[in-house]
């Protein structure tokens, strides 16, 4: 367990302050150690994934923040089942599949998250979302009980899934594998992916990806915000990307407070402009985790 941690460092948006401990659970036993420790203590928790997603506080957090490795990290194939750590990073797992041979998955190709994050946010693309093959997850509970729970117990639906109400944490996920396609064919899928997101994502990687949820029969976020014109522009060192109004990006130096004005600047004005609300896909720590 390591002790005043610069989060920043963990994180794709590169920004936060220091974290009062971080430990790297490699096991369930691992796992289940951290938390007690935690109640014993009276400190707060969560589960840090790539880091994607997130914006955590300039003042870091007061608890301890915990990675998943070892175990977490393992993927194994079975006949018509591949079972997925927590802690995969979706990447390398899209790599893995266009190694077997296995079509349908092409979509986690350029999404910078693990298994885990992916599962409490039902992330995807156009392409295709996590929800699409998953059978089950093993999770652990806030009871500490570890459980299998199914698809439809999951609450899958437009970034959001079941995780997003608990405080449940995802160990594995099993997913069906659902049908064997050329390679050539998946590696071409994956190149026009991420073609396509290199074409309209920021060059600047120092970002969180997408800020706002865009829900359907609605415009997506990005269009309202483009044409409220706040392309471009920057409390201090955040700044809407040109590239992709729904994306923010930390010039060098921005801080989560900078962040956070310009993401209340952004609602303020598309509201005024449009009467919509624009909510937040992007995680305030520790707001949204105390």
């Amino acid at each position: 367990m390591l002790a005043n941690q610069i989060i920043k460092d963990y994180t794709t948006f590169k920004i936060g302050g220091a974290v009062r401990y971080l430990s790297v659970c490699k096991s369930i036993e691992d796992l289940l150690e951290a938390l007690t420790w935690c109640n014993g203590q009276g400190l707060p928790w969560f589960i840090l994934g790539n880091g994607s997603n997130i914006l955590v506080s300039d003042d870091g957090f007061p608890g301890l923040v915990i990675k998943l490795g070892g175990r977490f990290k393992k993927v194994k194939f079975d006949e018509n089942t591949v079972e997925v750590g927590a802690g995969v990073f979706l990447p390398v797992l899209s790599q893995r599949f266009l190694e077997m041979q296995w079509g349908g998955f092409e979509f986690m190709c350029d999404i910078p998250g693990t298994i885990g994050g992916a599962l409490r946010l039902n992330a995807g693309t156009k392409q295709g979302e996590i929800k699409d093959h998953f059978i089950s997850a093993m999770i652990l509970t806030t009871g500490g009980e570890v459980k299998s729970i199914c698809k439809e117990e999951m609450g899958f639906a437009y970034r959001h899934s079941s995780f997003s109400e608990t405080r449940d944490i995802a160990l594995s996920a099993l997913f069906s594998l659902p049908f064997l396609e050329d390679r050539e064919s998946i590696l071409e899928k994956r190149k026009r992916i991420i073609l396509g997101r290199r074409q309209k994502q920021p060059r600047n990687r120092r970002n969180c990806g997408s800020v706002f949820k865009s829900f359907p029969g609605q415009k997506p976020a990005g269009w309202y915000i483009d044409r409220a014109g706040l392309k471009g522009t920057r409390m201090g060192d955040a700044m809407v990307a040109y590239e992709h109004a729904n994306w923010i990006v930390n010039l060098g130096n921005a801080k989560a407070e900078h962040v956070k004005s310009l993401i209340e600047k952004i609602q303020n004005e598309v509201f005024r402009k449009f009467d919509i609300t624009l909510e937040r896909e992007l995680i305030f720590v520790p707001e949204d985790i105390l």
